[in-house]
């Protein structure tokens, strides 16, 4: 693993909580949602590496991923969705993509892309939050954020 590769999982897990998988490549965001992520006590694993996101969506239990679209390296956050989208797994889990790109029509780029949802950077608690209530609400486990 490259040094610069990180992997992040959360140290003291919230039981009986969603589990969510962070795929972004520059750390500040990265650790933004993490914060963000902590105060709806959800559980997290993040990587700022692609092939290392399809490695930990296939080990852990994720009930929703956080994907970047331009991870700068190796596959963009759209191949990471479709390559996971094969899987059974991961047929019917959201995935939102996360992006710089915002407006009408790119949100409905992704979603014709086959992501659930999209938020655009710059982003607050509260976007964060209710896009995530929408799509873990509405997914079996039924969860409700705080």
């Amino acid at each position: 693993m490259d040094p610069k590769d990180q992997i992040v999982i959360s140290d003291k897990p919230f039981i009986q909580a969603p589990t969510i998988l962070i795929v972004e490549d520059k750390e500040p965001q990265m650790n933004y949602l993490h914060i963000l992520l902590k105060k709806l006590k959800i559980n997290v694993i993040a990587t700022n590496n692609a092939s290392k996101a399809i490695d930990l969506a296939n080990i852990y239990e994720i009930d929703c991923i956080l994907l970047d679209i331009h991870l700068g390296k190796e596959m963009t956050g759209i191949e990471i969705m479709t390559t996971l989208r094969k899987s059974n797994k991961y047929a019917n889990i959201p995935i939102i993509a996360i992006t710089a790109y915002y407006g009408y029509e790119h949100k409905n780029d992704f979603l014709d892309a086959g992501f659930d949802d999209y938020i655009a950077k710059p982003y607050n608690f509260e976007d964060l939050k209710e896009i995530l209530d929408n799509h873990l609400y509405e997914s079996e486990k039924q969860y409700t954020l705080k």
